[in-house]
């Protein structure tokens, strides 16, 4: 399979975080690049059969739906399980 064949989903709050992530995967070759602002509106291109989604990017906390919460449902959703799914975070450890 070639980068052109690939379809990512890139899930992040921050619209600064999904453009670097997005011409992150661009500068590899990658071309099939969906996003989503929150969880919520991952799960749209999640539950539609007909959008093939190899790679599932997201990050761990966002408003509505948070990526673990993102992840659980992706693994419930028939033809979903074996969607690879890499989770990142911009939070630093709070030290007392």
């Amino acid at each position: 399979m070639s980068n052109e064949d690939v379809t990512f989903l890139v899930v992040d709050d921050d619209g600064m975080v999904r453009d670097i992530l997005v011409n992150y995967l661009k500068s590899f070759g990658f071309t099939k690049i969906l996003e989503a602002k929150n969880g919520k509106d991952a799960m749209k291109f999640i539950r539609n059969p007909s959008q093939p989604i190899d790679y599932v990017i997201s990050d761990w906390e966002m408003p509505k739906i948070d990526g673990l919460t993102l992840l659980r449902a992706l693994r419930r959703e028939p033809g979903r399980r074996n969607v690879k799914f890499i989770m990142v975070t911009s939070q630093a450890l709070m030290s007392a």
